[in-house]
């Protein structure tokens, strides 16, 4: 049972065993069912109290495999559990995991019959099994696991109408102060999803209470009413407790399991009809708002997005962004954040601004603007967008958006044309937060709402041209053989200069006079090129992951439908990663080009154009016919992991369609396995043989082998890469055994899997011979040649 591998056939093994060793005592005539618990429950008893702590999978194993089993054949074998663990207690033994486990199994399979409420001597147990008591040091054990089972025990029911006892609510309370801070991510992720089942049962119990009480005219201040007045009490007292945790320098794990904590409960009853007996509304107060709000300035992304969540998911006329005050004072922060160089900053005011798009511009239909409104370049002005308003109000939810969006897209276009004259200008005008702001608007669009599809046309062409310039612009940083020191030939005397970085954090209020702000100033001083390395690859990355989820999520406008994107915008979109992913240098960069380029490879495989179809081809002919040229050094940047080429060639081949019979893959990998075995005219200097073909095919070779979309696909070339990576150690030049090296790595990983034991040569990180070469057959007359070549040369 200690072999994660073995444990389901010893499971099986075990269960027939049980079920013929119970059909012999039946046709024995035998009503004493000792032996059988002797033989089959003791030894279960047995591995859970006295295993070696070390020896957790074991454990696990028998929790997870052998208890149903012998519950199922024998239901009664848990009382006989019970007695003996509680003999194991008295005796000296830890027998407290083993009688949690046995009683959470038997709850799960419906062997527990459940109380609503327990009266008199049974008060002290936890309906009528486990003494109260007990369960109180489960909930508060030093291991985590014993923590798990028995909140699991209390929380799950086999059904999910099944009402929640007095007890339950007593050990919850007792149970999620002392766990909000938990430092294991995994307990807490145990945690929370255990809570999410709760809180359904809490309702689904609740309107079956409900149901019943009618049905039954039961009085006012029945037992219906004490039932439901105790659930919203817990509720009442999770939610305190969620926004206890979100105070100013609460550490992650309380801050990340409040915010999920409180996501669970939200989307739990966000549906609750009105007045039904449970109103989230209820139960937050503006200042518990006004925290979840500022929980947006937090320093983790997840907890940005998971606060981000939460407040979509509440009505926009319950949060604070429903006053004109405090979205005035908001913009104002959320503009000052979103110029700033720092990324902290930047994101937060990017979230900021998602927030008020989603709840102020499109819930209320309300114009907020980041400058001047009323501008003659802008297409649509506010006055427009009231007017739209007036005229047609099912048009008018997406009026206010499209104006904004515009809004934003003119902002970004004034900081692109302040640093076109010099990019040491970016610290003073980061566009990469702009960016951010539009992409995380755009990702919360509900395109079937889009009527005016036109002037969103219009918008999306604007859109992808201003990003295609701002990564023309800072291009030449990503793509320069030295990027952490690049400067305009007009700033090469500047680099002795300090730029300044300030910040002044606005601090909104809850008030009615929340537009009056404090403010401070925190000031750093930072290189100029390294602002304008950092400045320039955060652009670029945002300009890739924005360019990205337009085609994965805007339709092509052909004859036939009508969608956002045209034939040209997609192509010139994938010229664009084409050279991202072939000239920059930059890891960073070229990184974040490979998601966006995933994502359009995707939709391209997938398209019924069939110009679109065929352009990934049309890129892996050239970028090959490019590797077997001579000049292959001046068209493709080069590092010692030839840099996004094997990112680019990786993307097409993984996002290939499998009905396709993967032709592009057995095509590709041919030719980059004949390319790497092609012998050196001479041998190169150091800095030249980076971008040697042979150097190119063996790290994209190595970049495919690793990836795991390919699965079994690669397999077959394993043998060949073999051959190339051993081939290549033997090389001259020193490039090219690098890579041959690490190639080999690659395979080794491929063909044994993942390290699955410490030990270097346990069996887990083995294969037999037999098995080895019967899988790869030509590797050995291979292995065997090269065996003898090396020891032609060795005495006897």
């Amino acid at each position: 049972m200690g072999d994660r591998n073995v444990a389901p056939h010893a499971k099986d093994l075990i269960e027939k065993l049980a079920e013929v060793h119970m059909t012999e005592l039946d046709q024995s005539g035998c009503d004493d069912l000792s032996v059988w618990n002797t033989t089959w429950v003791d030894p279960v008893i047995d591995v859970l109290c006295f295993c070696e702590t070390s020896d957790r999978t074991l454990r696990l194993h028998v929790v997870e495999f052998c208890l149903p089993v012998l519950l199922k054949c024998n239901p009664s074998c848990l009382s006989h559990a019970l007695r003996e663990l509680d003999l194991k207690r008295i005796s000296g033994h830890d027998s407290l995991p083993a009688m949690i486990s046995f009683v959470r199994v038997a709850r799960a399979h419906g062997l527990v019959v459940d109380q609503h409420e327990q009266v008199g001597d049974a008060e002290n147990f936890w309906h009528g099994i486990v003494p109260v008591e007990k369960l109180k040091s489960a909930l508060r054990h030093a291991d985590d696991q014993v923590r798990t089972d028995a909140l699991a025990l209390i929380c799950q029911s086999h059904k999910t109408t099944q009402a929640v006892s007095s007890i339950d609510f007593e050990l919850l309370r007792m149970f999620l102060p002392l766990n909000m801070n938990s430092q294991s991510s995994a307990f807490r992720a145990l945690m929370l999803s255990t809570m999410k089942k709760f809180f359904t049962r809490l309702r689904d119990s609740a309107h079956t209470l409900q149901k019943m009480a009618r049905k039954a005219k039961e009085p006012a201040g029945g037992t219906c009413d004490k039932s439901i007045t105790a659930y919203k009490a817990f509720l009442s007292f999770v939610v305190d407790l969620v926004f206890d945790g979100l105070h100013p320098g609460s550490s992650f794990q309380r801050a990340s399991t409040s915010l999920h904590l409180l996501n669970s409960l939200i989307e739990a009853f966000q549906s609750a009809a009105v007045g039904d007996w449970f109103q989230v509304a209820e139960y937050l107060p503006p200042r518990y708002l006004h925290a979840l709000i500022l929980s947006l300035e937090d320093s983790y992304d997840v907890n940005r997005q998971t606060a981000i969540s939460a407040l979509h998911c509440l009505s926009p006329y319950l949060l604070p962004t429903a006053r004109k005050e405090y979205v005035d004072a908001m913009t104002a922060h959320a503009a000052s954040l979103i110029y700033s160089p720092r990324t902290i900053d930047s994101s937060t005011g990017a979230c900021y601004l998602r927030l008020l798009a989603g709840s102020y511009v499109t819930g209320l239909s309300q114009m907020i603007s980041l400058g001047d409104s009323n501008r003659a370049d802008v297409p649509y002005s506010a006055e427009d967008c009231k007017a739209v308003e007036m005229s047609d109000s099912s048009s008018s939810r997406r009026g206010p958006l499209l104006c904004f969006m515009w809004d934003m897209l003119h902002q970004l276009q004034l900081q692109r044309d302040s640093v076109k004259c010099s990019l040491s200008l970016l610290a003073n005008n980061p566009m990469y937060g702009t960016l951010l702001a539009l992409r995380l608007v755009m990702a919360d669009l509900q395109l079937s709402n889009l009527l005016d599809q036109a002037a969103w046309r219009e918008f999306v062409q604007s859109l992808i041209d201003v990003s295609l310039s701002i990564a023309e612009t800072v291009g030449p940083v990503v793509t320069h053989s030295s990027p952490e020191g690049y400067l305009t030939e007009d700033d090469q005397g500047v680099e002795e200069f300090i730029v300044p970085m300030d910040r002044t954090v606005v601090e909104l209020g809850v008030s009615d006079n929340s537009n009056q702000t404090n403010g401070r100033e925190q000031t750093g001083f930072t290189p100029t090129s390294q602002l304008v390395l950092v400045c320039s690859w955060r652009c670029m990355k945002e300009v890739s992951l924005l360019l990205g989820d337009l085609v994965e999520r805007f339709s092509l406008h052909t004859v036939e439908s009508s969608g956002l994107l045209t034939v040209d915008q997609v192509k010139t979109i994938g010229d664009f990663f084409t050279k991202q992913l072939t000239e920059c240098r930059h890891r960073g960069a070229f990184e974040v080009a490979y998601v966006g380029f995933f994502k359009h490879c995707s939709t391209l495989w997938k398209s019924r154009d069939s110009n679109l179809q065929r352009l990934p081809g049309t890129w892996m002919n050239e970028l090959l016919d490019m590797l077997q040229s001579a000049t292959v050094s001046q068209s493709l940047s080069f590092t010692r992991r030839s840099a996004g080429l094997p990112f680019f060639i990786q993307t097409v081949l993984s996002t290939e369609p499998s009905v396709s019979g993967r032709t592009w893959l057995h095509r590709v990998v041919a030719g980059l396995l004949s390319i790497a075995s092609m012998p050196l005219c001479q041998t190169p200097d150091e800095e030249s043989s980076l971008g040697l073909p042979q150097v190119h095919a063996l790290n994209t070779l190595r970049a495919l082998f690793r990836e795991t979309r390919l699965g079994d696909h690669i397999m077959p070339f394993v043998s060949d890469g073999v051959i190339a990576a051993i081939t290549g150690i033997s090389s001259d030049c020193w490039a090219v055994r690098n890579s041959s090296t690490l190639l080999y790595s690659a395979l080794i990983a491929r063909v044994f899997g993942a390290k699955r034991a410490k030990q270097q040569h346990a069996r887990h990180n083995c294969m037999t011979g037999r098995q080895f070469f019967s899988m790869f057959p030509s590797l050995h007359p291979f292995l065997v040649d090269e065996l003898r070549k090396a020891t032609d040369g060795c005495s006897s």
